[in-house]
């Protein structure tokens, strides 16, 4: 019985041995538009609106440059504005290869002009009141009162290289300029 008791006590004591913990997951790729089924490939067709209410068709800007894509959520988002801002501040840099920088929200076009002004922005910002373009290129759901922050890198013709949802930070911004998005 004494053997029992003791053999009991050394099993029940024994410690069990737990499975290492799992290795950290590796850090996502940069997302291009290849990579993502849902971001599309191919710039649709997306018509904004200038300052002075006239009608741009976007395709007539990437037709021959690289286009840098921002939708902002509109001149009351301090981040948004911020971001903005930021994208001034590394215009030179983003822009050093020809690319040319647009940002678009769902602002009325008088809207977008002030806030151009106020911010000193030296881009071009429109207006996609109806969020037409917007829900175009799927920043946009339906109901959604304005667009989601999303950035585009866009290469002549119209080919789709990379995207980012929500703001992207300058670096990521300045990477997929100068990578042509890749």
């Amino acid at each position: 019985m004494r053997y029992l008791l003791i053999v009991c006590l050394i099993a029940c004591s024994a410690k069990k041995s737990e499975p290492p913990p799992p290795a950290p997951a590796a850090a996502a790729p940069p997302k291009t538009a290849a990579s993502d089924p849902s971001t599309p490939t191919t710039a649709p067709a997306s018509a904004v609106h200038a300052a002075d209410g006239s009608t741009v068709d976007l395709a007539s800007v990437w037709a021959n440059k690289r286009v840098l894509l921002v939708f902002y959520m509109g001149a009351w988002c301090d981040h948004c504005k911020a971001q903005l801002a930021e994208i001034q501040k590394q215009h030179d840099k983003l822009t050093a290869d020809g690319t040319k920088i647009i940002a678009v929200s769902n602002d009325k076009p008088e809207d977008a002009a002030k806030l151009k002004a106020d911010l000193g922005l030296g881009f071009d910002i429109y207006s996609d009141p109806d969020l037409s373009t917007s829900k175009s290129w799927g920043v946009a759901a339906s109901g959604a009162p304005n667009p989601t922050p999303y950035s585009f890198v866009i290469q002549p013709g119209g080919a789709v290289t990379y995207h980012r949802k929500g703001m992207a930070t300058m670096d990521e911004l300045i990477a997929a300029v100068g990578s042509g998005g890749h």
